[in-house]
């Protein structure tokens, strides 16, 4: 299938975490609005590389600054500093996010969980998804794979895996 956007499925109703992904998300459109000249820009954007140098290759990053527009720089720079802003609300919203994969060993496993949870980790910058691999999530999930019955659970589970590995840090 296609990609949902975040939030999409049977989540019936946002989750704090969405709600704050929306204002986190209209904070940056804000940003965007108030854009300063290309040169600020790119200075943020150095800044911006140099704090996450773990997450990109030299040549990723000097790609970056070469062809990537300067609106696209300043959302980048925007959304490392809202996340960087809640440190303790974002590994709250990972341990909510983990506590629902780490429930399947006393509730029946939904198959929905791991189609939403996909739509989640879409919608979530690299910070909050390297918080989620520190916090066990991927560990999670594949402890869902090797111990539910529910085969359509195990399908989800293994997608869920599937598309972790596919992400590009650029390490």
């Amino acid at each position: 299938g296609g990609a949902n956007p975040p939030g999409a499925g049977g989540g019936g109703g946002l989750s704090s975490g969405d709600k704050r992904s929306r204002h986190a998300s209209k904070s940056i459109l804000n940003a965007l609005d108030s854009m300063p000249s290309e040169k600020d820009v790119n200075e943020a954007f150095d800044a911006y590389l140099h704090a996450n140098k773990g997450l990109y290759k030299r040549e990723a990053a000097d790609n970056m600054r070469k062809i990537l527009p300067a609106k696209q720089k300043w959302q980048m720079v925007c959304q490392h500093k809202e996340v960087e802003s809640t440190p303790d609300e974002m590994r709250k919203e990972v341990k909510d996010y983990i506590q629902r994969i780490r429930n399947f060993s006393t509730q029946t496993p939904k198959p929905q969980t791991f189609r939403d949870l996909r739509a989640i980790l879409r919608g979530r910058d690299i910070n909050w998804i390297k918080v989620w691999f520190e916090m066990g999530g991927a560990r999670d999930v594949a402890a869902v794979i090797q111990t539910c019955s529910v085969r359509e659970v195990q399908i989800e589970a293994v997608l869920t895996i599937y598309w972790l590995g596919n992400i590009r840090f650029g390490r």
